[in-house]
């Protein structure tokens, strides 16, 4: 026998190549189909029943030895999960390392000592299967696996210095069964495809690319998928899967989770608090979000049929369908992680402290009643500002006024009249009318005193 000269004959002998499910992908919507005979020439996706069809064409033709060749314009691989997970417990040592969580002190006294790691967590103790027993069962045969998910997004040509528009993303998942030094390795890494560029997928259109890998994890949910032979079990074991935590960016997490941005006036993952009320460090006054309203407002939003509908939804309860939430366990609100990277590691939070708040030493609003990186606004006329002052004491009493004063304001005047009376001048113009109200309100209850 011949020994292979390269690389590529050896993958193919030895069957090392990655099992892939390669699809045809529009280049305007996104939709995906299936890279065969059967795949139209433009895209046919409607986004409701009575709106047109995409019409994009799917493919082009590009000229191959002399002979045109219809080509796709746009694929997406996806790495089968079955065949990447048959890989990792086909090695003695990484199998023996995924069954070890299983036999942990947290799991069975999560007291002892201090949290290391997400077993340490009171909801994977909690978490039941889909028969309602206890997901880590003790004593059992059966491999149970509970992994991250994570969606960002990379300019293949690096980061230029004239800040290039391309864009690709990848979607990654980690097995968090395994220990912490290893992982986050590049050869521990499943990852699930790269969605192709020049951009990102807008809103929505990422549950294109998610679909696919939620079909396969739900069959790992319920009943889970049986391998007919494992490098510890010869006569095969039934593994079941949990994904649990979201781990991304702020962008990347309210895209893939259905929220919507963090400059919306739902801003916040976790709360309903609007954005004009966002300074607002009470913690029990917050309206918090839950995971069966998510859940319904999204599935409400899914079945619109209108944008107009949809949008209404998406602005009243800060809500759009992810396709995570076809997964009967997932909880948007508590399985979304904050974006710690770029909070503590990239030092976002103390810049925003000493920046944007102004609370620093060195600051000259360091009482943190203005933004020191914020030019102030040019001072109106004196008629300008009496007329905010009418404004404030004549809708003092209506049922929305802070709202009808920033209309009736302009942002320089209700700034300038912040100033005028040693109040807060960061914020939005509602913010800011809200301020002043609150200040006239005092200032006349002290007159009526006096």
């Amino acid at each position: 026998m011949r020994f292979p000269t390269d690389y590529c004959t050896i993958l193919s002998h030895f069957n090392l190549n990655p099992r892939l499910r390669l699809f045809i992908c529009c280049p305007s919507c996104c939709a995906l189909y299936d890279d065969n005979d059967d795949c139209p020439d433009c895209c046919t996706f409607r986004d409701f029943p009575s709106s047109p069809p995409c019409s994009v064409h799917l493919k082009r033709t590009r000229v191959v030895c002399g002979t045109p060749v219809p080509c796709p314009v746009r694929k997406f691989a996806y790495q089968e999960l079955k065949g990447w997970l048959a890989r990792m417990v086909s090695y003695p040592d990484i199998e023996l390392m995924l069954e070890a969580p299983l036999s942990t002190t947290s799991l069975s006294s999560p007291n002892n000592g201090p949290w290391t790691d997400i077993f340490d967590g009171t909801f994977i103790r909690d978490l039941k299967a889909y028969d309602g027993k206890p997901f880590f069962r003790k004593n059992g045969d059966d491999l149970r696996l509970v992994f991250s998910l994570a969606v960002d997004g990379f300019n293949p040509f690096g980061m230029k210095i004239a800040k290039g528009t391309s864009s690709v993303t990848g979607i990654y998942m980690a097995c968090l069964n395994l220990p912490l030094d290893i992982r986050y390795d590049a050869d521990k890494m499943y990852l699930v495809g790269v969605i192709p560029g020049p951009k990102k997928p807008s809103l929505e259109q990422i549950n294109n690319f998610l679909r696919v890998l939620v079909d396969e994890l739900l069959e790992f949910w319920e009943p889970g998928v049986f391998f007919s032979r494992t490098a510890r079990h010869r006569h095969g074991r039934l593994v079941s899967l949990a994904v649990i935590p979201l781990v991304c960016d702020v962008l990347g997490a309210r895209q893939v989770g259905g929220f919507l941005s963090h400059a919306a006036t739902l801003f916040c993952s976790f709360c309903l608090l609007p954005a004009d009320m966002i300074e607002n460090l009470d913690m029990s006054s917050w309206p918090m979000r839950t995971s069966q309203e998510h859940r319904a407002h999204a599935n409400k939003w899914r079945l619109a049929k209108s944008s107009d509908e949809r949008e209404h939804i998406a602005k009243t309860h800060g809500v759009r369908f992810s396709e995570l939430l076809r997964l009967p366990y997932w909880d948007a609100i508590r399985f979304t992680i904050l974006d710690s990277m770029h909070a503590h590691f990239l030092h976002a939070l103390p810049q925003h402290i000493r920046y944007i708040w102004g609370i620093s030493p060195t600051a000259s609003a360091g009482d943190g009643n203005n933004s020191p990186t914020m030019k102030p606004p040019l001072k109106p006329s004196s008629a300008e500002l009496c007329k905010g002052l009418k404004a404030l004491l004549k809708e003092r009493s209506s049922d929305r006024p802070a709202e009808i004063v920033s209309r009736s304001c302009t942002r320089p005047v209700l700034w300038h009249l912040c100033r005028e009376f040693n109040l807060r001048r960061a914020g939005t113009s509602v913010m800011l009318a809200r301020a002043l109200l609150e200040w006239v309100s005092y200032a006349l209850i002290f007159v009526l005193i006096g």
